[in-house]
């Protein structure tokens, strides 16, 4: 449940604190970092590696990536999403214990 709620989230996500233009939109309380060094230390401890990620835009304009990572041993996750031009990395939801689907081909 918490990653369907986290999947739904990362496509109404704006990665600023700014009013939205968007009719029934919200803004979620985020914790957000500096890229560097967060993303180097958030690596070291848990170990984690990029397995996807994707580009959007924010109403802004500005350019957003909005990654998962996971340890395949440990099982823990993070979803996260970047703001290029501000150089801030957000942390949307991240827990342990995950099922591997696979796509369907």
């Amino acid at each position: 449940m918490k990653t369907l709620l986290a999947l739904l989230f990362i496509f109404s996500l704006t990665a600023s604190a700014e009013e939205s233009p968007v009719p029934n939109e919200i803004t979620i309380p985020l914790e957000c970092f500096p890229v560097e060094p967060f993303l180097t230390r958030f690596k070291e401890y848990f170990e984690e590696e990029l397995v996807f990620m994707s580009e959007s835009v924010n109403h802004l304009e500005e350019a957003l990536f909005h990654q998962l990572w996971i340890n395949p041993y440990t099982k823990s996750w993070t979803f996260m999403v970047s703001n290029k031009p501000r150089q801030t990395m957000c942390v949307i939801a991240s827990g342990k214990g995950y099922n591997n689907w696979g796509p369907s081909i």
